[in-house]
């Protein structure tokens, strides 16, 4: 399935007093047991897809609980997710990049794409920088 040339894994919808709870937790377990829509890249790949999944989960909870009347989240095969604030007429959309990270902890220049800023010097260091010398 492709959408604006995408490759998505799923589209889920919801319009006010269309999907209900006990409907929508359905079309969750369908949508996350059908197979061909899982990920077959071995465990490390699914990883990322469990997590993009339950991710956009609680996101269509957050949203429900805000009253959202109508919102259509999509999933690109990989770890994307768009998220459009209409089913029919969508007027802005908003795409995150969901990663996961088995290893380590995130840096501010892989989180930024920029180098890290530079580190303040403690007042320990500053103390014992050399003083200026007034002497001729």
């Amino acid at each position: 399935m492709e959408l604006l040339g995408l490759p998505l894994l799923v589209a889920i919808a919801h319009r006010e007093g269309v999907l209900t709870t006990s409907a929508g937790a359905a079309e969750i377990l369908l949508v996350a047991n059908k197979p061909g829509l899982t990920e077959t890249g071995g465990g490390h790949g699914a990883k990322g897809v469990d997590f993009q999944r339950w991710w956009a989960v609680l996101r269509m909870v957050e949203m429900e609980q805000a009253n959202e009347p109508d919102f259509l989240l999509l999933f690109e095969s990989v770890q994307d997710v768009t998220e459009l604030d209409s089913v029919i007429s969508p007027t802005r959309a908003r795409v995150y990049q969901v990663k996961k990270k088995d290893r380590g902890e995130w840096s501010w220049s892989v989180l930024t794409g920029v180098s890290s800023p530079p580190k303040k010097k403690s007042l320990k260091a500053a103390s014992k920088a050399a003083a200026p010398s007034f002497k001729k």
